[in-house]
């Protein structure tokens, strides 16, 4: 924007800048000088708040689209996921290092702890794990 219209609405060099911010009283005369003096502010004031309207609007609608775009770039990342390039045997040998470490000879039945949790990750890992006899 122009320097100009900027100093246009600073108060201070306002026929009123002596009398902003006191209690001072205008007189009838007074109140038509600044009924007449805000005319022009206040409609440059709709036109701004038009303005930034258009502009959130347009806004809105770029983020709602970049939204979109990161979801797709997203959704289609994740199948390049390097965990999906390894073989369900490779697989199924590091599901068995995730036992729990103690002594137990029986599987635990905890949905917290492998290998019931291995199967609630994703559906390749649940059918992995299932086929890995010796998780079980």
């Amino acid at each position: 924007m122009n320097r100009s219209l900027h100093a246009a609405w600073d108060t201070s060099s306002s026929p009123f800048a002596s009398a902003i911010g006191t209690n001072y009283v205008p007189s009838p005369a007074e109140l038509d000088q600044l009924k007449n003096l805000l005319v022009e502010p206040q409609h440059e004031l709709k036109r701004i708040q038009s303005e930034i309207s258009r502009l959130q609007s347009l806004l809105d609608a770029l983020l709602s689209e970049k939204n979109e775009v990161e979801t797709c770039i997203e959704a289609h990342r994740t199948l390049m996921s390097p965990i999906r390039q390894i073989p369900s045997e490779t697989l199924g040998e590091i599901f068995m290092h995730c036992l729990p470490s103690d002594t137990h000879p029986f599987v635990v039945r905890d949905l917290e702890q492998a290998p019931l949790l291995i199967t609630t990750i994703c559906r390749h890992w649940r059918c992995v794990s299932i086929d890995t006899p010796m998780l079980w």
